[in-house]
């Protein structure tokens, strides 16, 4: 099937609408359901703000951080809401006893384009995991066309339910490898000086 259509932002949000009213009961069409799949492997190029993220700061906000670059905001998420990010055995381990430095962090930022999804920004260590690495690919960051905390009815028909079905997505945005995630005061004024 033709790929153009992912470059009209208005087509794919009503492939979007269509698939998660679909999700609710109401009919969805062969040609869109392939279309919502294409979609669905494909989110990736959607995600583009990572590709800018070299370093996160950590603002006196608890789990806010702003990008250095370019002043974006990006939340991350508690442990317990990445799972789908890391190894089972790792999730269960870091979840329950609570660790400072999990196996992946998880940053989200809104998306206030025709889409109005999140970026998403998931980082081992210093390393942003992209799916260009075999070992992690199952772990990438991937762009939600649901919102996880504000929308999560649609975040759970248009991007959790669908990677059960076919988690083979493509490359997407090129993200650099490296970031600098800042959360004492003693990196912060290292980064300034």
């Amino acid at each position: 099937m033709d790929t153009s259509f992912l470059h009209n932002l208005t087509e794919v949000k009503r492939i979007l609408d269509a698939a998660h009213h679909a999700a609710s009961g109401e009919a969805l069409s062969q040609d869109d359901r392939a279309k919502f799949m294409l979609c669905h492997l494909h989110r990736n190029i959607f995600n583009t703000a990572i590709a800018d993220v070299q370093v996160l700061i950590k603002t006196s906000f608890p789990y806010k951080y702003e990008c250095a670059s370019t002043g974006r905001i990006w939340l991350e998420l508690p442990t317990a809401m990445n799972k789908y990010h890391m190894p089972e055995d790792e999730y269960t381990f870091s979840s329950i006893v609570g660790l400072k430095n999990p196996w992946s962090r998880k940053f989200l930022s809104p998306d206030d384009s025709t889409l109005q999804g999140e970026f998403e920004l998931i980082v081992r260590g210093n390393t942003i995991i992209d799916g260009s690495n075999s070992a992690t690919e199952r772990f990438r960051s991937t762009y939600n066309f649901g919102r996880t905390i504000s929308s999560p009815r649609r975040h759970k028909s248009l991007d959790m339910d669908p990677h059960y079905l076919d988690s083979s997505y493509k490359m997407g945005v090129c993200a650099p490898q490296r970031v600098e995630v800042l959360d004492t005061t003693e990196e912060i004024k290292h980064f300034h000086n």
